[in-house]
């Protein structure tokens, strides 16, 4: 995910966004790419026709000061060049990755089936190891960038998929398997205001419904976040 840094907001947690009970969502065309817009009045998602990439998205929208704080790369908005890789055509927000068929090739024939056991972000069960980069460039592309994977870092799926590799050992899932039907990862992200006072995250409670964020200053914020949804899939009615 690249997210835009903000001085009206430190972006402390990912938080549940309220969109399942949108009604279906209208195509618009943002920054030259076709995206399936959802909305409450609180928050707005748009997500590209083409790649799955979400941005812009909005939060706070029934506020004076609403923000948006995922990044859209710098030339979606110029005339269209060349791409070294499709990734880059629509390149903006958040998007879902799955190993490409280079890696898949690293595997030999007797290591194939692992090869269904995709990256991407952690399910139910996994352990999550996010690497984060200041200054996550591509050119002019200057943004933080955030990535929660199923993976033995960004070694690839041969090594992801090694039973020996570091993490792996260490009892962390680096592998998922798609085997035989669809498979939902559930995900939530959001973002919460916080007073002056609070510096960095310390600790996290959880209680019905709600997250309640503790500073190391001592400092509480605590939001409505459906929570349980990462593990039954389910959202309050």
């Amino acid at each position: 995910m690249s997210v835009s840094p903000s001085p009206l907001l430190r972006v402390v947690a990912m938080l549940a966004m309220p969109i399942a009970s949108a009604a279906d969502p209208e195509v618009r065309t943002i920054s030259r790419q076709p995206s399936a817009v959802l909305a409450t009045p609180q928050v707005e998602v748009a997500v590209t026709l083409l790649g799955g990439h979400m941005a812009p998205v909005t939060f706070f929208r029934d506020t004076e000061h609403p923000l948006q704080p995922y990044s859209i790369s710098p030339w979606q908005d110029e005339e269209a060049a060349e791409m070294p890789a499709p990734v880059l055509v629509p390149l903006r927000g958040d998007f879902f990755c799955l190993p490409v068929w280079r890696q898949w090739r690293a595997l030999s024939w007797r290591n194939a089936p692992a090869a269904r056991r995709g990256g991407g972000k952690p399910a139910d069960g996994g352990r999550r190891v996010t690497r984060r980069s200041l200054g996550h460039a591509h050119g002019r592309n200057n943004c933080l960038g955030i990535e929660d994977v199923t993976a033995s870092f960004a070694d690839g799926l041969a090594a992801s998929a090694a039973p020996d590799n570091p993490l792996a050992a260490a009892g962390a899932r680096t592998v998922l398997d798609f085997g035989g039907g669809p498979v939902a990862i559930n995900y939530i992200q959001g973002v919460v205001r916080t007073p002056p006072d609070f510096d960095t995250v310390d600790k996290v409670e959880f209680g019905p419904g709600r997250m309640t964020f503790v500073a190391a200053s001592g400092s509480r914020v605590t939001a409505d976040v459906a929570w349980s949804f990462i593990g039954n899939g389910r959202l309050p009615e």
